[in-house]
């Protein structure tokens, strides 16, 4: 090969591996997808319920910078678009369908795109928007802006109106359908708007409302709030659970500011992260059902809508999913603070955003294939410790099962058929110990007999019973087993045990039997001798 030649595959190896650095994708270590390197912090992330797009919002808001950036990727790791901004964006939002992105920046504009990564149109308030949020469809979107006012605006980024408060507003939600909307500020309230902009309700919390989230009915709210310290932990933060009419339903306070808040669809569950380095989750009536320490401030939480799972992001540069019981099933370690997490509604995506220096990163995960082949293994695990001794032929079945549908990528159905297959293996072992011990005490039992009686019924429905522990017939071992004890105690099967039984051998009803036709018998024949004696003296006297 000639000089030019080696040149030329020296350059685009250097370009490939570039390139690589930039975006990682396609090896899928501990379920990571891709992920994305930028020049600041991502400070917001949001992902379509598909999964197939995904939103980024960045810039370094402890310092003046010129501009941040928004980011739309496709589920590959594709930037469809990198959208320069005057400012850090602090938050963004994107419709169910990925069709309608929303964003909010330092520049004090609200900005609005489709899904080509087009700008439809910005918005500018009178300060730094903090927070943003879209209804399902993309017709409203709330902001919240450092000029004190809520605003909501029209999917043609027209202001349909906006409200003035007492303070910086520092987190917005918004319902799917529009209809209500509630805010956050540093004025320590919480604000309850109707579509109209009508003020319904206002409350007082004891810190800043950091975050507010609400269900897609309306009808219930949860809030986080606690006095911001830059860089330290706060002394205490506070969870507040709300009604539709503003009745606080509970509180809960924690040892930290409470950063992040996520309530499921149904307003049964309410997730909270804290500065005190802890997950929250609580039930409808205010009891915490478990708390998680992630050893690090949680800046963000996320739950499925059915609380089925949960993620969290934490400063000790850690991205966790939980259980609904609180068990961790996944976890992944960055380079820096976790600032920002979202969750896929079937739980099957999560997406991150970190601060990692002049390193930071977005994140897409898909930790469904890790953890479920975590849960295969247990129960493949679980399956052969027991079939050593015993036969699982219905666990193994249930497993073989769960295999082939985890290779069809139906991982909801392999989960099911996992976890049942562990189930039965562990049952099979209950039973078939239980079953042993009923077999071993009719083989005492029959030992015992043996001594003084012929039990030779008893051991043939013993070996039985033994036969069929082996095959996995357990229902059908312990019911021989029963009779082969109930046999050895009474050869003859008649109620009575054979040390009681005058005639162990011979079943006494047939005695009491035999008695009967004898006592007849001799009855008969008096009678009959009886009535011949008469007869002799009738016969006398004519």
């Amino acid at each position: 090969m000639d000089l030019g030649g080696r040149m030329t595959r020296k350059l685009l190896l250097l370009l490939l591996a570039l390139t690589l650095l930039n975006l990682g994708y396609g090896e899928k270590k501990d379920g990571l997808l891709w992920e994305y390197e930028t020049g600041s912090d991502i400070n917001s992330v949001a992902i379509s319920s598909d999964g197939e797009y995904i939103v980024a919002g960045s810039g370094t808001s402890y310092t003046i910078v010129e501009n941040g950036r928004v980011y739309i990727f496709n589920k590959k790791g594709q930037v469809l678009r990198n959208y320069k901004t005057d400012g850090g964006v602090n938050s963004v939002a994107i419709t169910p369908d990925g069709e309608y992105i929303a964003a909010g920046s330092d520049d004090d504009h609200v900005y609005f795109f489709n899904v080509d990564g087009i700008l439809l149109w910005d918005y500018k308030t009178g300060g730094g928007v903090n927070s943003v949020d879209i209804s399902s469809d993309g017709e409203y979107i709330a902001a919240g802006s450092n000029d004190d006012n809520v605003y909501l605006l029209d999917r043609d980024g027209i202001v349909v109106w906006k409200y003035k408060i007492d303070g910086n507003v520092i987190s917005v939600a918004i319902t799917p359908d529009g209809r209500y909307v509630v805010a956050g500020s540093d004025d320590d309230h919480v604000y309850f708007f109707n579509k109209k902009g009508v003020l319904l309700w206002s409350y007082k919390t004891d810190g800043d409302v950091n975050s507010v989230t609400i269900t897609p009915d309306g009808k219930y709210i949860a809030t986080g709030s606690g006095e911001y310290r830059y860089y330290t932990y706060s002394d205490s933060g506070q969870v507040c659970y709300f009604n539709k009419e503003g009745e606080l339903l509970w509180s809960y306070w924690t040892d930290g500011s409470v950063k992040s808040v996520a309530i499921t669809s149904d307003g049964e569950q309410v997730v909270a992260g804290s500065d005190d380095e802890h997950v929250y989750f609580f039930n409808k009536e205010g009891v915490l059902t478990w708390r998680y320490k992630t050893d690090g401030g949680v800046n963000s939480v996320a739950v499925t809508p059915d609380g089925r799972y949960i993620t969290s992001g934490s400063k000790n540069n850690k991205i966790c999913l939980l259980n609904k019981e609180g068990e961790l099933l996944w976890d992944h370690w960055t380079d820096g603070d976790v600032n920002s997490v979202a969750i896929t509604p079937d739980g099957r995506y999560v997406v991150a955003g970190s601060r990692e220096s002049s390193r930071s990163k977005v994140y897409l995960f898909s930790p469904w294939e890790v953890i479920l082949k975590k849960i295969l293994e247990d129960a493949k695990s679980t399956i052969s410790r027991i079939k050593l001794k015993y036969n699982v032929k219905e666990a193994e079945l249930l497993l073989a099962q769960a295999e082939a549908a985890f290779k069809k990528g139906d991982y909801d159905r392999a989960e099911k058929l996992a976890l049942e297959a562990k189930r039965k293996a562990i049952e099979i072992s209950k039973q078939a110990r239980e079953v042993e011990k009923i077999i071993e005490d009719a083989r005492l039992t029959i030992l015992q007999m043996k001594l003084k009686y012929n039990v030779e019924k008893a051991e043939s429905l013993l070996a039985q019973a033994e036969a069929a522990l082996k095959e996995g017939d357990y229902d059908r071992a312990e019911k021989l087993a029963l009779e082969a004890k109930a046999l050895a105690l009474d050869i003859d099967q008649d109620g009575i045990p054979n040390e009681e039984d005058m005639f162990p051998y011979i079943n006494n009803y047939y005695i009491y039997g035999g008695i009967g036709i004898l006592v007849i018998v001799v009855v008969l024949a008096s009678i009959g001798a009886v009535l011949y004696i008469y007869r002799k003296k009738k016969d006398r006297i004519f």
